[in-house]
Parts: structure tokens; C-alpha cells; sequence
């Protein structure tokens, strides 16, 4: 049995799927019959969406089944979930079709999902052998009646008379006839609409239907959904899509409004049209061909390359088009498989597979859509070579071969052979070996490409368009690499793109059919912006068997011209050649790649999960592997704009990526390497950079090197610098802090700007004796004395008038409503003194100065301002001790500062121990932020207090509460990969009651951790 499409998952029974795996018996001869298993890839398309499949993924482990089994049609078991009886699960292999007790609406769910992981992960989870239980039984017996019942009723229509089933035929082809002719009217009717349409905006000008909302475009398509011509109504609102573009949208609409009118006109005409090309414009009209009706014979039998796929979705309907070679007759093929209400498409191969078989083609003027035909589909193996592959020249030269075949082809599979891919001018090419170039589409999978391929030549599979190459797939190191399936949105999207302004291989003299294409398309652009209200369009030369086209009405002959022009630039291109020289081949790197296991989790990572790519990382050093190459590119993409994973990823950086740096210079700051600033041109490095952040960075540098420099920068720029600019300066100076860098800091503490003013109090106060410490000194130390014998407490004294030391200070002169304006100024004065000095000037330790101010008159502001210092110097000793006093902690003014911040400030072992003490006693919500000021992985004495408090914390019958949630997140994030088992289990009990309700993407993220662990743990270091 093999994976089949099944009416079970609400998709075509039709659409069959190549066994790549099967789980059919296999048996040698004196030996007994052997279940294969499938791959996890092959489960993962089955799945009805990514979210389905991780929570699948998460079942496919012992742990969750009982009871299972499996013969050589179906499979089955019992999976512990939230209810009090577990689930009863069976797989029928020869859909696969999928029974579960579960109330998920998802076809297959999780569960289903989960028992075929299990089977592709571990295949000795479920014994083969054996009577299925009742349950399952019931179940794959109903599904074997309704078969025979089936096959019995096709048997009964083969048995009839042959008087009785020509009767019904002809009936059944008169009122099909009837159905048509009824069609064919309301298609035409909605074509003279169109054509009424069409004139007008061409009369008004594209340039004022630029103005026009969506639902102008979209009403216009859907009367010719009305029409029953939908698929002519689905151009019409690409064609809004065209206009509402950025640049070069001129050129994209006019072609596209051109190709409207064409295949209208064609519609009319299509009796004159040889059969494939008149299929062809019914089909583009909205007329389909169900695959039942396809005439027999005449299958293609091969060995189907799987070269590329790819993945569209609207609201209704979800499109997987696989695209096929034939080994041996280097036809391509495109297979399509629909999934309906957001279902998942059953592919009819993975990209890198293969299957021998029959394929049935669409008739076509350029065949190319299939469908597997009569006869047995075998598994093929995977791809090591790719035949047919053409120049750069001979595919321009193909392509132009299949316009003048079918002039609606707007993009064609071809495969490149000895390409090699490189970076011109911001561009991504494809260079071959006599020096002809394809731009290459679009940029991020030119970038893997370029990365792949290391400047050494590749085969390449992608769609062209005349123009340009949207990759799919390309053999390197003697594997096909998948390059990209999800698409998103309509494809035809991709396909039709406007020609640049400038030559770029364009045939100046003229196209294939004789007109002067790179002259006439300019003045026909400028004439449809316009409109035919304010001008005449131009005339345009045009070979005698289209001269006719001269005499139609204004905007008709417009719109004929322009669909003619167009399809000459298409046919007619041809690739200038490379003026550059091809890239030198990129070092050698002694250090294998990672398992295919391992890379997957990496891409899916980069897909969806990038919080934890700087974990894969961490995991991937010490076992001395590279990542993939195509992926440097998104690696480095994600290191320029997160630190965490720019450090996780400098110690993997090998030459490739070096490499690749030099052929995509905008990947550089992915690299972690600080810019290279010459002390003495400091000047200009600074003028070059256009953001504050860039300059800061400059200065950081300059500080880390040459501590004077980055002051005389400093002192030569202040005055033409901004605000925002000259604060992140400042605080770039804050590696080594000393009296040198006192005159210059003194300088930004009298800025007009506060925000400069606070950058600089913050440096100065960690310059011992500077002059902000000495004069916050003077002005605090007097405010505060020490009272009482038996019983001590702290006797303020708040300024009893603003002075100028205050404001020298920065202290903030208006408190908010509520507070004193004394007590305001205290605090706010304590802040910005030492806490360490208090110990010298009043006696006694942090702990006992803070028990004693919490008896003082003004003890708030006493508490806050300690708060603030302890921060502000970085102070660890008065930070434990405030940290310690956990009735400080629960006042509402404290928790107002975030004062678990001075975690910051402890060592590691003592931030731990504290952290775990204050998660012990407090709610949820106070055990996530300090669990937050602990970083990742967390010490096994934090992630058990963390799991412990989201135990004690729970839930209730209906929801989890959003505090344990947030909590459960960051655990699920930050906790060692060994403490994720406990968190796992102990979530699922707080989930039990109410199903999990806001828990499954932290149960997904936690299994998928686990599986990085695992996946490394195979990894053994080099």
C-alpha cells in the first residue's frame, strides 16, 4: 500500500502519490514479509498545516502510545492526551486515510500525524504483526465495504447491456452539450463586458486607474467569475495587483492588460486555432479538463526526476505544483495537487526524489501539466544528475521556440547545466561557461545559490521568463538541493515582470517577429499612462500577417500592439554576455556539514522559530560541523540584526563564509567583525555612516583600540552632532571609564538636552572622584544621620529649597501628582549617591542600613533612591541586600523600578541562588520577571523553581491564566534541554483539565528543543 490521496482528507481521490517510501510488504525469497516505514518528510506533507505537523512531531515518541501495531495495511494505538481515556488512533495505509477519537477538526490531526512519526522515527515503537483491536477493526472493515460497494457498482455499469449503456451515454452527452452551449453564452456575454471594460481604461489612462482602490479591479473580476470565466477573472485582478506596484509597475500593467485583451481575442477566434493552442485559451478563459477525461494511451513512461516545488494559498484553496524531468526524455512536467479549505496538498513526489512511471499529459500546444497515469508508480531513489541541462543562450533560444508555439507560456521549467552563480552590482546572476548571464530571481534564493555552489558550477532547475530565473533547485556535491516552496499568494505573480528600461540583453534591433520592440514598447507605455482621451498612440511597424491590427478602434488597436510588442521582447531577448570575471572557487572546508537531521531543524528554525537558532548554534559548536551552505546567507542576514546569534555564530564562521562575504558585501555585518576605523581618518568614517547607531558603533570601536581617539573624535564632531547621536556616543564610552575621559563627560553633563545629560551622569558616576561624585557627595551626605540608641533608625532631612546643585545633579524638579516635592528631590538625590558611601558615613552594613531606613520618615524615598544607586554603580552587595528583604519587594512602589534588575549586578552562582528563592514564594507573574534576568540555559536550580512555580500556579477547568502562560514560554525557551522533559510533563498536567488551552505553542517549542537535543546528540564531536 502506498500513500495515496484519500476522500478521508477532504482532497481529490484522483490525485495519487508516488511511493518515494512505502509501507507495503516487501519480502525475499525464504525469508518472511518486511514493513518499510515512511519518511518523516513524506508524513510532514500530509499534514493540513505547519502547525499540525509540529504538534505531530511532538507525538512521535514512546512516551505518548500504548497499544500499538501495525499490519500491511493500516496502523493503530492509543495516545495519552489531555482527556482522562486516551485517544484511539488508526491509520489506514492505503489513503493514507486516518480515524481518531479526538474532537480536533483537522485532517489527519495530530494524533494521526504523531503514529506515523513514531513510525518513521522509531519502527520498532510499533510491532508489526497481529489482529488489529475492535475499535480499529470496526473502522477499516466499514472502509473495505464501501470500496467493494464501489467496485460493485462500476462492475454492475461494465456488466450492463450495451442498448442500456448507450442509452445513458447519450443522455448523459445531451445534457452536457445542453450545459456548454449555456456556458459558452454567458462566457461571451462577459467577454463583450470585458472587452467594454478594457477600452475604457485604456481611455482613461493607467496613470488614473492608479488612483483606484482594489475593489475597483476586484468588481471588475468578479462579473467575469459571474461569466463562469474565472480563470480570465483572476488575470483581471492580477492585473490590479500590477498597477498597485512600486516601481516599473507601468510596463508589468500595461503587458498584463494586453495579455487580457489577447486572450479574449483568441477566445473569439478559437475555431481558427490549431486543437492544443485552442485548449490553451479555453483554459485561460476558465474551461477545465477533469482528468477523467483525458484520453488513454499515449503515456510517457520515465524515471521522474523531482526537481523543484512549489506552494500557493488564497483564502480557498492551497496549490502544491510539483515540477517533473524525464531521465531519458528530458520532458518536464508539472503535476498539481490541490488542498481545499486551507488543507494540505498530497504532493505527488518530494522535491530530490524520483519514481518510475506513467504520465498522462494535458493536451496543450505546450504540454506540460500531467497526471500520473494507468500502470505502477516504483520508487526511484534520489537525484544525482540532471539531464538535459541547456546554456544560457539555448534556453533564451527554447524559450523563444515555445512563444512562437504558444505566445500565453509565461514562464517555462528549464535546467541550467555549469552555471556558476555570482554577484554584479548589487545583482545575483548566473554565469556559464562562454560567459552569458540570466539575472537570477528572487534575491534571497540567489543568495543561497551563490552560497551552494562556492563559485564552482552547478546544475540549476528554475522557472524562466524570458528575462530573468526563479531557482528551484540545483545539484551540488552530487545532491539536489531544494531551494525554496513556499510562495505564498498567487504565483502568477512571479511571472509576469517588467523588462528594465536599459538594454540588458534585449534585442534592439527586433524580436523574433520582425518588430522593433525596444523602440515601439516606450511609446506604447507612455501613450497607455496617458490615455487615448489625451493622444494618439503610436504606430508601430507590424509584419503583414498582423497589419490588420491597424485598422481596429483606437484603444483595441492600443491593447493588440502592445500584447504583439510584448510578445516579441519576450522571444527576442537575449543574455548580454558577463563583463566580469567569474569568482575564484571559495576555500576549501575541512569540517563536514551537518546530518540532514540537524540542517532540517535549522531551516525550520530560520522558518519559524528564531529565537532559537543562537541554541542550534551553541549545540552545533563543540561537534566541529558547518552549517548548510545555502543557508549562510540567512545565517548571517540574522546575525546582523541579533547579537545573541552573532556571537553564537562567529566561532562556526569558516572560509565559505568569508567568501561569500566578498561576493555579497551587504551580508558583511553578519560576520561580528567591528568596523576597521583609522584613528587618524576617524573623521570620515564617522561622515560616512547615515545612522546614530552606525556612529556609536565607530566610537566603540575607536575606544576599544585607542581609548584617546575616540575622545578626540568626540571632541571634533560634538557640535554637528545630534542628539541621539550624541548620547549613544557617550554610552559607547563606557568600556574602561578614568579621569581622562572627566573633561569630555563634564562637557555632555551641561548639554541643553537631557537625554545627553543622563548618558553623561551615568559615566561620571562611575569615575570614582569625579566631579558629579564629589558634588553628589556634598549635597547627600548632610541630608541623612543615624537616631536612637536601643532601636536605630535614619533621620532624613530632604533639601528644604531647589537649588542649583540639584539641578547640576539632574534630579527632576516637578514629582508627579501625589508626591511631595521634598521627599522627591531625596530620593532622587540618594539615587545618584554611592550606596557603598552610606555604609562609611552612618555605620553599619547594607542589610542593617536598609531595615534601619525602612523605619524612617521618609522611608520610601529612602528605599526608592537605594534602589536606583544600587543600580546605577552596579553595586552587588546592596543589591543582594535589597533583593533579600522580600517585604521591600512586595511594595507597589518598588515593583514599579523592575528592581529584580539587580540580578544584573550578582555573580552568576549568587543571581541563581536568589532567583530560585524569590520564584519559590512568588505568583507567576513575579516569578517571570526575575526568571527573565536570568539567561540562557538557566542553572538546573532555577529551571526546577521555575517548574515548580507553574505547577503550584496552575490553571483552571476552562483556561491556563496568560501570568503561567508567559511564564511557561520563557521556560519552555530558556530551560536546559535536560530539565524540558519535567517541564513538559508537568505543563501537560496543568493543561490536562482544560486541553491545553493556550499551551500548544509552548508544548511545540519545548518538542522542538527536544528534538535539537536529540538530533545533536548523534553528532558525535569530531
Amino acid at each position: 500500500m502506498s500513500f495515496l490521496a484519500s476522500d478521508d482528507f477532504g482532497r481529490s481521490a484522483g490525485t495519487r502519490a508516488a511511493p518515494v517510501d512505502t509501507l507495503a510488504p516487501s519480502t525475499h525469497e525464504g525469508e518472511p514479509a518486511v514493513l518499510s516505514s515512511p519518511t518523516p518528510d513524506q508524513v510532514r506533507s500530509l499534514a493540513p498545516d505547519p502547525g499540525a505537523a509540529r504538534a505531530g512531531e511532538g507525538l512521535g515518541a514512546r512516551r505518548h502510545w500504548s497499544g500499538t501495531g501495525r499490519n500491511d495495511r493500516a496502523a493503530w494505538g492509543l495516545c495519552h492526551g489531555s482527556g482522562s481515556n486516551p485517544y484511539q488512533v488508526t491509520v489506514d495505509f492505503g489513503g493514507p486515510a486516518f480515524k481518531c477519537t479526538c474532537p480536533s477538526r483537522k485532517f489527519p490531526c495530530k494524533h494521526g500525524l504523531g503514529l506515523l512519526f513514531l513510525i518513521a522515527g522509531d519502527p520498532s515503537a510499533v510491532p508489526v504483526g497481529g489482529d488489529p483491536p475492535s475499535w480499529a477493526a470496526e473502522w477499516l472493515t466499514t472502509r473495505s465495504a464501501r470500496t467493494e460497494a464501489a467496485e460493485t457498482r462500476a462492475r454492475a455499469v461494465a456488466e450492463a447491456p450495451p442498448e442500456v449503456v448507450a442509452a445513458a451515454a447519450a443522455e448523459a452527452d445531451a445534457a452536457r452539450e445542453k450545459r456548454i452551449r449555456a456556458r459558452e453564452k454567458k462566457v461571451d456575454a462577459g467577454l463583450v463586458d470585458l472587452d467594454r471594460w478594457l477600452q475604457d481604461l485604456v481611455r482613461r489612462g493607467l496613470l488614473a486607474a492608479k488612483s483606484e482602490g482594489y475593489g475597483f479591479w476586484d468588481q471588475a473580476g468578479a462579473r467575469l467569475v459571474d461569466a463562469q470565466a474565472a480563470s480570465l477573472g483572476r488575470e483581471l485582478r492580477n492585473l490590479g495587483a500590477a498597477v498597485n506596484r512600486g516601481t516599473g509597475w507601468a510596463d508589468g500593467a500595461l503587458e498584463r492588460a494586453a495579455r487580457i485583451h489577447l486572450i479574449a481575442e483568441a477566445y473569439r477566434r478559437q475555431e481558427t486555432l490549431p486543437p492544443g493552442l485552442r485548449t490553451d485559451v479555453r483554459a485561460l478563459v476558465g474551461w477545465t479538463i477533469k482528468e477523467d477525461d483525458l484520453p488513454a494511451g499515449g503515456d510517457v513512461i520515465d524515471r521522474w526526476l523531482a526537481v523543484g516545488r512549489t506552494v500557493t494559498s488564497d483564502e480557498r484553496l492551497t496549490t502544491a505544483r510539483t515540477w517533473l524531468v524525464g531521465e531519458t526524455t528530458g520532458r518536464c512536467a508539472l503535476h498539481l495537487a490541490f488542498g481545499a479549505g486551507g488543507g494540505n496538498p498530497v504532493p505527488v513526489a518530494m522535491a530530490g526524489s524520483s519514481f518510475r512511471g506513467p504520465l498522462r499529459f494535458y493536451p496543450s500546444a505546450s504540454p506540460l501539466r500531467a497526471v500520473v497515469g494507468d500502470g505502477p508508480l516504483d520508487p526511484g531513489g534520489s537525484i544525482d544528475r540532471l539531464p538535459g541541462g541547456l546554456t544560457i543562450d539555448a534556453a533564451a533560444s527554447a524559450f523563444a521556440s515555445i512563444l512562437a508555439r504558444n505566445p500565453f507560456v509565461t514562464v517555462w521549467p528549464t535546467i541550467l547545466a555549469d552555471v556558476t552563480p555570482v554577484g554584479r552590482d548589487g545583482e545575483l546572476l548566473l554565469r556559464d561557461a562562454a560567459g552569458s548571464a540570466v539575472r537570477v530571481t528572487p534575491a534571497a534564493i540567489g543568495a543561497r545559490l551563490v552560497a551552494l555552489a562556492g563559485g564552482r558550477p552547478v546544475a540549476a532547475f528554475g522557472l524562466w521568463s524570458g528575462r530573468s530565473i526563479r531557482i528551484l533547485s540545483a545539484l551540488a556535491e552530487g545532491r539536489l538541493i531544494d531551494l525554496g516552496t513556499d510562495i505564498g499568494g498567487d504565483e502568477d505573480e512571479l511571472e509576469i515582470e517588467p523588462v528594465p528600461a536599459r538594454g540588458d540583453g534585449e534585442d534592439a534591433a527586433a524580436g523574433s517577429n520582425g518588430v522593433d520592440a525596444s523602440a515601439a514598447w516606450g511609446r506604447l507605455v507612455s501613450a497607455a499612462l496617458l490615455g487615448t482621451e489625451r493622444g494618439v498612440p503610436p504606430a508601430v511597424g507590424l509584419p503583414a500577417s498582423v497589419a490588420a491590427v491597424a485598422e481596429r478602434p483606437t484603444e483595441i488597436r492600443l491593447l493588440a500592439t502592445a500584447a504583439i510588442v510584448a510578445a516579441s521582447r519576450r522571444a527576442g531577448w537575449r543574455p548580454e554576455p558577463d563583463a566580469g570575471e567569474p569568482p575564484e572557487p571559495a576555500p576549501p572546508d575541512p569540517r563536514p556539514a551537518v546530518r540532514p537531521a540537524a540542517a532540517w531543524l535549522l531551516r525550520r528554525a530560520l522558518d519559524e522559530r528564531q529565537e532559537l537558532v543562537p541554541e542550534w548554534l551553541e549545540l552545533a559548536r563543540p561537534r566541529d560541523r558547518r552549517p548548510p551552505d545555502d543557508e549562510l546567507p540567512r545565517l548571517l542576514a540574522l546575525a546582523a540584526r541579533h547579537q545573541e546569534t552573532r556571537m553564537g555564530l562567529a566561532p562556526l564562521i569558516g572560509p565559505r563564509a568569508r567568501w561569500l562575504v566578498d561576493q555579497i558585501p551587504s551580508l558583511a555585518a553578519g560576520l561580528g567583525q567591528s568596523p576597521e576605523v583609522d584613528p587618524s581618518v576617524a573623521g570620515a568614517a564617522w561622515a560616512t555612516q547615515s545612522s546614530a547607531v552606525g556612529r556609536a558603533a565607530i566610537v566603540a570601536e575607536l575606544r576599544r583600540r585607542d581609548p584617546a581617539a575616540a575622545r578626540a573624535l568626540l571632541d571634533e564632531v560634538w557640535d554637528t552632532a545630534t542628539t541621539e547621536e550624541r548620547a549613544l556616543a557617550i554610552g559607547a564610552l563606557d568600556r574602561g571609564l578614568g579621569p581622562a575621559d572627566e573633561p569630555l563627560l563634564t562637557q555632555a553633563w551641561s548639554d541643553a538636552r537631557i537625554e545627553v545629560r543622563a548618558a553623561a551622569i551615568d559615566a561620571l558616576a562611575r569615575i570614582p572622584g569625579s566631579a558629579f561624585v564629589r558634588l553628589a557627595e556634598n549635597v547627600g551626605r548632610p541630608l541623612l544621620t543615624q537616631t536612637g540608641r536601643f532601636r536605630p533608625t535614619i533621620a532624613a532631612e530632604p533639601p528644604a529649597a531647589w537649588s542649583d546643585d540639584l539641578a547640576r545633579l539632574g534630579v527632576p524638579r516637578k514629582p508627579p501628582q501625589g508626591t511631595g516635592e521634598r521627599a522627591w528631590w531625596l530620593r532622587h538625590i540618594v539615587a545618584r549617591v554611592d550606596p557603598a558611601n552610606w555604609e562609611r558615613w552612618l555605620g553599619g552594613d547594607a542589610k542593617g542600613l536598609i531595615e534601619r531606613g525602612g523605619r524612617s520618615d521618609e522611608a520610601e524615598a529612602l528605599i526608592l533612591g537605594w534602589f536606583e544607586a544600587a543600580d546605577r554603580y552596579r553595586d552587588a552587595r546592596w543589591s543582594a541586600a535589597l533583593l533579600g528583604d522580600r517585604d521591600l519587594l512586595r511594595r507597589a512602589d518598588v515593583q514599579e523600578l523592575d528592581p529584580f534588575r539587580l540580578l544584573d549586578h550578582l555573580a552568576p552562582d549568587d543571581r541563581d541562588k536568589t532567583a530560585a528563592a524569590l520564584i519559590g514564594v512568588a505568583d507567576a507573574e513575579i516569578a517571570r520577571e526575575v526568571a527573565s534576568h536570568c539567561p540562557a540555559p538557566w542553572a538546573p536550580l532555577v529551571a526546577w523553581a521555575v517548574t515548580t512555580a507553574i505547577a503550584r500556579s496552575g490553571g483552571s477547568a476552562i483556561w491556563v491564566p496568560q501570568p503561567v502562560r508567559d511564564l511557561a514560554r520563557l521556560a519552555a525557551r530558556r530551560a536546559p534541554a535536560n530539565a524540558l522533559e519535567e517541564l513538559d510533563r508537568v505543563l501537560g498536567d496543568v493543561g490536562r483539565l482544560s486541553g491545553n488551552a493556550g499551551l500548544t505553542d509552548i508544548l511545540d517549542l519545548i518538542r522542538f528543543r527536544q528534538q535539537l537535543a536529540a538530533a545533536f546528540d548523534a553528532e558525535a564531536p569530531r
